[in-house]
């Protein structure tokens, strides 16, 4: 990709050396310069249209980089490809609402086929995993958005609802007292209070 915006030699943040063409710091992660939402040319702030696809860029669509961070291993989807994620995980909750599970697993696999680290989305294969019957591959995914994010309170209650659903009571009552736990004021650990008081002899 040429770059089309100005050449920036040290890092403005931790003064870090930085090449030609480079939207944000390797070192530090620093955003140095917006791109065009279309194509991802670099761009300089006072563009109005990128030269090289000529889409607009006004300050209603211009995109700064994703910010990345060395050492870490999971970063953000750019965000053409978590638009087209969350794009194919609403078809998944559609066709979810209307009863369609097998469809909605294909739109909820393709959304993290983009967006492999989104929590949301394991959460909700694992829901259409459980309404078709796949209740071994329902609770992998239950747990893969609990590794991602252990304070997924939908994962967390769905999970207790799936244990629920198996016999497995103990289990259930475990997740539920982790999410009333992790947050005691939220609409999901009121609802996990009852679901407890309810599995009380």
């Amino acid at each position: 990709m040429s770059d089309s915006g100005q050449s920036a030699h040290a890092c403005p943040s931790c003064g870090g050396s930085l090449e030609e063409g480079f939207n944000y710091c390797p070192r530090c992660g620093h955003t140095v310069r917006p791109t065009c939402p279309a194509c991802h040319a670099s761009l300089r702030d006072e563009w109005s249209w990128c030269p090289v696809c000529g889409q607009r860029t006004s300050s209603q669509t211009l995109q700064i980089p994703t910010r990345v961070m060395a050492g870490q291993a999971e970063t953000e989807a750019p965000p053409a490809v978590k638009s087209t994620a969350e794009d194919h995980n609403q078809r998944g909750v559609e066709l979810y609402e209307n009863e369609r599970y097998d469809e909605a697993v294909d739109q909820f696999k393709k959304a993290l086929a983009l967006d492999p680290g989104n929590s949301l989305y394991h959460c909700n294969l694992a829901v259409a995993y459980g309404e078709r019957g796949d209740v071994s591959e329902a609770f992998s995914e239950y747990q893969r958005a609990l590794s991602l994010n252990p304070a997924d309170l939908t994962s967390l209650l769905n999970l207790g609802y799936a244990y629920e659903q198996q016999g497995e009571t103990e289990k259930a009552r475990r997740e539920w007292q982790k999410l009333v736990d992790a947050a005691p004021l939220s609409a999901e650990a009121d609802e996990a209070r009852e679901n407890l008081t309810s599995l009380e002899p």
